[in-house]
């Protein structure tokens, strides 16, 4: 219920960014409304829970993985909208079943395409405090994964994605600012096949990124 709750008010987050990009922008003047964005940052993976058609359940542990970033946005006062493309991936470093542990190689990546809002803070300072959410589509790849040795996935699917946002920018010069954030970064549960042709599911991706980036105006 509570994972409900938080995709319904990230959607509403989505809608209210969309809805900002259709409003006429000479109501919103500002010297340098468009920008472009990139960041990068280290992911934080929750243990992934799989569970194949016979209901046998294997927990796969991940290392701290990367994540990159980029953006095209535009301002409206206060308000932001923009698109968004993700990559980010992480080892697969162990995998548990019936109370034992195996050592685990290959990777998860995930691909996202995200439409985000946020709210600029005003502080009459060069530091600007923001919030924001958004949501879009990650395509979920488990890349080469075996387990001692042994090839367990290797495969792909496009799933429903949404994510919140905390962070800081700092500007260097109108054109410039400097960005240090959170994210929550959220899939809906995964549908795969194992290397034999065997279906299972994978509980969704809930990762925890902390990125520093940049933001240029024009």
């Amino acid at each position: 219920m509570k994972a409900q709750i938080l995709k319904r008010a990230i959607a509403s987050a989505g809608i209210v960014a969309l809805l900002a990009m259709l409003l006429p922008s000479a109501a919103w003047a500002q010297d340098k409304p468009w920008y472009v964005a990139a960041g990068l940052g280290a992911s934080f993976v929750n243990d992934v829970d799989s569970t194949d058609s016979t209901g046998f359940n294997i927990t796969a542990e991940l290392d701290t993985g990367i994540v990159g970033t980029g953006a095209f946005g535009r301002s409206f006062g206060n308000f932001r909208a923009e698109g968004e493309l993700s990559y980010s991936t992480n080892d697969v470093s162990t995998v548990s079943a019936l109370g034992v542990s195996l050592g685990a190689s290959g990777d998860i990546s995930t691909v996202g395409f995200m439409v985000n809002g946020y709210y600029d803070f005003d502080t009459n300072s060069k530091w600007k405090p923001y919030i924001g959410g958004g949501i879009g589509g990650a395509n979920v790849s488990l890349n080469n994964v075996s387990v001692v040795g042994v090839p367990l996935a290797d495969d792909d699917t496009t799933v429903f994605a949404y994510q919140a946002k905390v962070g800081v920018a700092y500007e260097f010069s109108p054109a410039w600012e400097g960005t240090l954030g959170y994210r929550f970064f959220g899939t809906e549960d995964a549908d795969f096949v194992d290397t034999d042709g065997d279906p299972f599911s994978t509980d969704g991706i809930q990762a925890h990124i902390v990125e520093v980036g940049f933001r240029f105006r024009f």
